[in-house]
């Protein structure tokens, strides 16, 4: 039975029998170094983060409030930089 998987080095489409799947393969185009094991676990890693991580309307009001925040925390350090100083007095 062969396993299909893409050369993570030049994207060419490969097939390989099973039998190799845990062994260090050489892509026949670009001479790549891999293990197809490896390879279709990566993509399987990468695939599942998309899903997790699509622009879903909760996702996207996730990240904008994490940018607020981490906007504010950077303001309120350079207001404490600023009253460390003596330039500003934080009452």
């Amino acid at each position: 039975m062969n396993i299909e998987f893409n050369c993570p080095h030049c994207d060419r489409s490969l097939a390989i029998d099973e039998k190799w799947r845990d062994m260090e393969v050489q892509c026949p185009d670009c001479s790549g170094s891999l293990v197809p094991t490896r390879v279709i676990a990566k993509k399987k890693d990468v695939e599942q983060a998309r899903e997790k991580y699509q622009e879903t309307p909760q996702n996207i009001q996730r990240e904008e409030e994490e940018r607020a925040e981490r906007k504010e925390v950077l303001r309120l350090r350079k207001l404490q930089i600023l009253e460390d100083n003596g330039l500003v007095k934080i009452s």
